[in-house]
C-alpha cells in the first residue's frame, strides 16, 4: 500500500514538472531575440516595435529589398538587404548590405521611420547613415536632371 501511495505522489510530481518545463519553453520561445516575422505587415511591425519587442519587417521598396528589426532593448536596425538591379553598380556598391542602428523610445516609435527610409538619422550609427548622409551631401552639387539620370528609385533619401 505504501508503494501505491509513493508511486502517486511522484507521478503528480512529475506531471506538474513537466508542465511546468511546457510552459517555460513556451515564455522562452514566444520572446525568443529572433522575435516575431512580421513579413511586410508594418503594423505587425510597429506593434511589437512600439513595446521594444524583438521583430522583423521586409518590405519591397521600387523594387530595392528593405529590411527592419527591433531589438528588446528599444533599438530600430535598418538595412538595404538588395538593390534594384536598374541600380547603377556604384550604387550598389554604395548602399547594398549596409545597414544602421537607430535608439527609439518605448511607444515613440513613428512610422515614419519605416515610411521614410532615412527618417531619424540623428538617433543612428553606422554605415548606412554614414551613406545616407554622404548621398545627401553628393545631391546636394546635382541637378535634379542629374539625379534623377543617376539614381532611379532612392528619391526619398532628400
Amino acid at each position: 500500500m505504501r508503494k501505491k501511495k509513493r508511486f502517486k505522489e511522484w507521478y503528480y510530481i512529475l506531471i506538474i514538472l513537466v508542465m511546468f518545463v511546457a510552459a517555460l519553453a513556451l515564455l522562452l520561445y514566444s520572446y525568443s531575440p529572433k522575435g516575431k516575422d512580421c513579413g511586410s505587415d508594418v503594423a505587425c511591425f510597429m506593434e511589437y516595435a512600439n513595446q521594444c519587442r524583438p521583430a522583423s519587417l521586409t518590405i519591397d521598396f521600387a523594387g530595392n529589398t528593405l529590411e527592419y528589426r527591433s531589438t528588446g532593448d528599444c533599438k530600430l536596425v535598418k538595412k538595404i538587404a538588395k538593390v534594384t538591379p536598374s541600380e547603377s553598380e556604384e550604387v550598389k556598391d554604395f548602399l547594398e548590405g549596409k545597414e544602421m542602428v537607430c535608439d527609439y523610445d518605448m511607444s515613440y516609435l513613428n512610422q515614419t521611420w519605416i515610411e521614410n527610409f532615412a527618417t531619424g538619422l540623428e538617433a543612428c550609427d553606422g554605415e548606412l547613415q554614414d551613406a545616407i548622409v554622404d548621398l545627401r551631401l553628393a545631391m546636394t552639387d546635382l541637378t535634379w536632371d542629374e539625379m534623377a539620370e543617376n539614381m532611379t528609385s532612392w528619391y526619398d533619401l532628400t
